[in-house]
């Protein structure tokens, strides 16, 4: 298996999957409104420092943050710390 490290401020962050219509159907994103996105932090650069992003932390971000990359066949986003909105936490 292959491994990233992300450098700096950088993260990277598995992307949650889109939501699902009734009949199983995703829908395109040209019709999805505009909403901020979710994913699990796999990984982060070693100037995070004492920002709460953690790996294993679930974060909020703009839809269109980032960049995406594909590591052994999986759909990644690399993004800034400062492009996420922030940390979801249970309850």
């Amino acid at each position: 298996m292959t491994e990233m490290t992300p450098l700096g401020t950088l993260i990277l962050v598995i992307p949650d999957v889109p939501e699902e219509l009734d009949a199983g159907l995703v829908r395109p994103d040209t019709i999805r409104e505009e909403r901020p996105e979710s994913g699990i932090v796999k990984a982060t650069g070693q100037l995070i420092g004492e920002s709460r992003i953690e790996v294993g932390s679930r974060v909020v971000f703009p839809p269109y943050a980032g960049h995406d990359y594909r590591l052994d066949g999986k759909l990644l986003k690399v993004l800034d710390a400062s492009e996420v909105y922030g940390v979801i936490h249970d309850a």
